[in-house]
């Protein structure tokens, strides 16, 4: 619906009530922002006034382009800045400004002073900041310079603070679950960064399309971080909120008992909880513990940690990722262990055997190593009670295995385990598809429960014992090729074998893995023969 109007000349109109109208204006040299308006009753009509803007002009020129590659249009949006600016207010909108063939382009806008996006799309959009638009008179918004690739834009803000000079924007790649560390490593030297504007404003151009984790750093601040961030070809990922830089918390832990078993200080190492790529920032403390048991890192960034306590032997007695510290609830955290005074005899067949134990594994985070003398008798300290996987290596005769066992510790904190390995020999040879025998080959053998890897010899030979009696499969790898898994049982006083495993050379393939967004960095690939169907 359309009808005259004139200033300060009001206008009357009989609409169904409670509907809802958009109401604007066509005034030359003015413009004038749509309005919804919902209409009152007869007794209770809606009043609506119309504010007008008088209208100035803007033009730009586009370089580096071809007349014939030359866009249609540019698009000026007016950008709304973020409340914490406090910034006056602007009419809000966006339009297209038609190109002439020389690169040149026009716009029309209210008089105000704005902050303008102009997008050209594939291109990376261009940011112009307090740009003045005074009513009836052109402005020259200057060279527009269009630059290939995807972007990312947003604001940041500190709580409680302000923005520095080292303020960073940082972009780097995001790495796949199960990625290795060097795959992780490599990626991260990959990253984007760029200065953040005193206003707090960043953009990061210039990207290959994928998936991105975008980190805002500031010197005495935690980071700012978003994972998963997408980032699709020729667009710009903008963050609708802005990006928050939260002040440092102190990391203060209250352990139980204060001392280890020994009745020596306790051993910390306190790091970043690990990312979702696998790899942890830097140790924020490595030390020992005070004699009360608490211990007080200061001035970390509010986040995820994860603490490891070894005793005075080195054994790992607590692990755990998932201490959570921030500004609101930055209370000490309370570290209980339930000490477990254990003994045991390790067996091979019937017969005590002297050996070495690692409850937890020898590798593991939480890992206790104890030692069985040639009786097999141990005596040792665990953080806790419940079930445990035990790595186990016997030197005379050489057997290494894996077993899970359960430690029921009595009210008093006792325990006595015994551990049995079974007699059992699987044997055999690892060959080349000429038959010829395959030095420093691994073989690995897999029941349900554990699995154990060994070195073939000089001769392609290769003995495992004390293997859990059961059900198993075998197979070999080399940098030659891989065989074919054979399976077989072993069992107690009955040696297997011999086991003949022959390599099969290996098919190189490549490719390139991606998504909806583009590549994914990092990921393991795993490939597995397809049954065959006849």
């Amino acid at each position: 619906m359309r009808f005259p109007a004139a200033p300060r000349e009001p206008r009357s109109l009989a609409l169904p009530p409670g509907s809802v109208w958009e109401i604007s204006g066509d005034v030359p040299g003015f413009w004038v922002r749509r309005t919804m308006v919902t209409i009152g009753t007869a007794e209770r009509p809606e009043q609506v006034r119309l504010g007008l803007w008088p209208l100035g002009r803007l033009t730009g020129q586009i370089k580096g382009l071809e007349p014939a590659k030359l866009p249609r249009s540019v698009r000026l949006t007016t950008l709304a800045p973020p409340a914490f600016l406090q910034r006056p207010p602007v009419p809000p909108g966006s339009q297209d400004c038609p190109v002439i063939p020389d690169g040149t382009w026009v716009c029309s806008l209210p008089a105000a002073t704005y902050d303008l996006v102009a997008v050209v799309e594939p291109f990376v959009p261009v940011y112009f900041w307090g740009i003045a638009v005074k009513a009836g008179e052109t402005g020259a918004l200057g060279t527009l310079e269009l630059k290939p690739g995807a972007s990312i834009a947003g604001w940041v803000t500190v709580e409680g603070g302000q923005l520095g000079e080292g303020c960073i924007a940082r972009a780097e790649p995001a790495v796949a679950g199960g990625a290795s560390p060097q795959a992780a490593a490599g990626l991260a030297r990959k990253a984007l960064e760029r200065p953040v504007r005193k206003d707090g404003f960043f953009q990061l151009t210039g990207l290959p399309p994928g998936m991105y984790v975008v980190e805002i750093l500031q010197p005495g601040f935690t980071a700012a971080r978003v994972p998963g961030v997408q980032v699709a070809a020729g667009t710009e990922t903008f963050f609708r909120d802005p990006l928050v830089l939260t002040k440092p918390v102190d990391l203060v832990f209250e352990i139980t008992p204060p001392l280890d078993w020994l009745g020596r200080p306790w051993q910390a190492r306190i790091s970043r909880a690990r990312s979702a790529g696998g790899l942890g920032a830097a140790t924020v403390f490595q030390g020992s513990v005070g004699p009360e048991g608490r211990l007080e890192v200061p001035g970390q960034p509010a986040g995820r940690f994860e603490v490891k306590l070894s005793d005075s032997l080195g054994n790992g007695m607590y692990f755990d990722d998932r201490h959570l510290f921030d500004p609101a609830t930055a209370e000490p955290q309370t570290i209980t262990l339930d000490l477990v005074d254990l003994t045991g005899t390790l067996r091979l067949g019937s017969n005590g055997v002297r050996g070495t134990l690692w409850f937890g594994g020898r590798q593991a985070a939480l890992s206790v190593k104890l030692e069985a003398d040639q009786d097999g008798h141990f005596a040792g300290v665990l953080p806790r009670g419940g079930f445990w996987i035990v790595e186990t290596e016997l030197t005379e005769p050489v057997v290494r295995t894996l077993a899970e066992v359960e430690v029921n510790p009595n009210p008093a904190g006792l325990a006595r385990l015994s551990i049995d390995i079974p007699e059992t020999k699987l044997f055999g040879r690892v060959v080349d598809e000429s038959g010829k025998p395959v030095e420093r080959a691994f073989v690995t053998v897999e029941s349900e429960e554990v699995d154990q890897n060994v070195p073939t010899g000089p001769a392609g030979e290769f003995e495992v014992r004390g293997f859990p009696e059961g059900r198993v499969r075998v197979g070999a790898g080399s940098p030659q090729g891989s065989s074919e898994w054979v399976y077989t049982s072993v069992a107690d006083g009955m040696p297997a074998g011999p086991v003949e495993l022959q390599l099969r050379k290996l098919q190189h393939h490549t490719g390139v893995l991606t998504s909806p967004v583009g590549p994914v960095a990092g990921a393991r690939i795993l490939v597995s023969p397809f049954p065959s169907t006849g």
